[in-house]
């Protein structure tokens, strides 16, 4: 693999702007949201009495008016003792999102949050029927503690996703530590930081806490195809308030439909800053794709911010699939408008994203793009 021929956007203006730029910015268009809350019908809303609102519609209607949020999540506990008492709450949220959700306006989805602080919690979207262990309050029984037999069900379904939310080694039966087709089918996405959970904050001031950089690097190197998440955890109310973090994705109208296709099509990224947007395509294909290359391929990167914070650097990063090995710094810039060529050898099953750092330290993390060498 070797790195030739730096074109800045300046000098190709023509090719890049009225080529691939426009044809981009035609394509998809750019969400902010988060996947990961929690109301009264769960663990949620431990502020329900002084904020009057307890219930997924009410959580929905507040998320409307927050700032630079075009979607929510709310991912209920799945078993009695994390409060999911009855499953019959499962179905009202189903309802009540439906009801809440305006294509073009607002988007509102409802799922699950599956599994146990011991052994891993995953966000299921696109699963109607409330799945857990608890013979009395369920839907879809399972075993508790085996996710492959859940992943197997939800990849059963159709139109479903799922995410990590504070994954550790030991998650998921240890997915991490060994490649399994069944879970690379479903999960398109892993939580590079999370929370604060319990956050009162209202003025997208409470940073994020955890990271999970490692864990998601690791997946990886594994061979899995996944991308970057950042989600807010709300138990209090303050959906979409607690930190300026986003999950962006990339879609071509803001429709329930487009934004469930955004995540299983790994069309985002994780962003510390609520209105960045990031250009990142290998041969005009977006974030998220896989492709085959004849030999050599063109890495294309525009960031660009509503608020004019500039960037202090843009790190292209790469792998190996399925080498185990983790991934490494290819080339760093320090524009936010440049493309290269990339010479891609046929024996080479690589991937790249991006992990930009702007001047005031936010960091942005793209999904990657696949490139296997014919």
């Amino acid at each position: 693999m070797l790195r030739t021929n730096l074109y800045r956007k300046l000098v190709l203006m023509f090719v890049l702007v009225f080529g691939g730029t426009v044809g981009f910015a035609q394509t998809y268009k750019y969400y902010y949201g988060s996947i990961h809350s929690h109301t009264g019908y769960s663990d949620g809303s431990k502020d329900g009495e002084e904020s009057g609102v307890t219930t997924p519609a009410q959580a929905y209607a507040y998320a409307k008016k927050s700032k630079h949020l075009d979607f929510l999540g709310i991912s209920e506990h799945n078993h009695s003792k994390a409060g999911m008492k009855d499953k019959a709450d499962y179905h009202k949220g189903i309802a009540q999102a439906k009801a809440a959700n305006k294509d073009g306006i607002f988007v509102c989805l409802y799922g699950m949050e599956f599994g146990t602080v011991a052994a891993g919690h995953m966000l299921i979207y696109g699963v109607e029927d409330l799945i857990n262990w608890e013979p009395d309050n369920t839907d879809v029984e399972c075993t508790q503690g085996d996710y492959l037999q859940v992943l197997e069900y939800v990849n059963s379904v159709p139109n479903t996703f799922i995410t990590l939310a504070h994954p550790k080694t030991k998650d998921f039966n240890s997915i991490v530590e060994e490649y399994n087709a069944t879970a690379d089918a479903i999960i398109c996405g892993a939580a590079m930081r999370n929370g604060p959970h319990d956050s009162e904050s209202e003025d997208y001031d409470d940073p994020h806490t955890g990271d999970f950089y490692g864990y998601y690097k690791r997946m990886l190197a594994m061979g899995y195809k996944l991308g970057p998440t950042i989600d807010h955890d709300n138990h209090k109310t303050t959906f979409g308030r607690t930190s300026q973090g986003r999950t962006v994705v990339l879609a071509k109208s803001l429709t329930k439909k487009n934004i469930i296709d955004a995540y299983r099509d790994m069309r985002f990224y994780a962003s510390d800053d609520w209105n960045a947007k990031v250009k990142f395509t290998i041969d005009g294909k977006p974030m998220g794709s896989s492709l085959v290359a004849d030999e050599t391929v063109r890495l294309d990167v525009t960031v660009t911010d509503d608020d004019e914070e500039g960037i202090s650097s843009v790190k292209v990063m790469y792998g190996t699939r399925g080498s185990g090995t983790s991934v490494k710094v290819f080339f760093t810039e320090e524009v936010s408008d440049f493309a290269y060529d990339i010479d891609i050898l046929p024996d080479e099953d690589l991937y790249f994203y991006l992990e930009i750092q702007q001047a005031d330290g936010q960091m942005i993390y793209t999904s990657p793009i696949w490139v296997k060498g014919s």
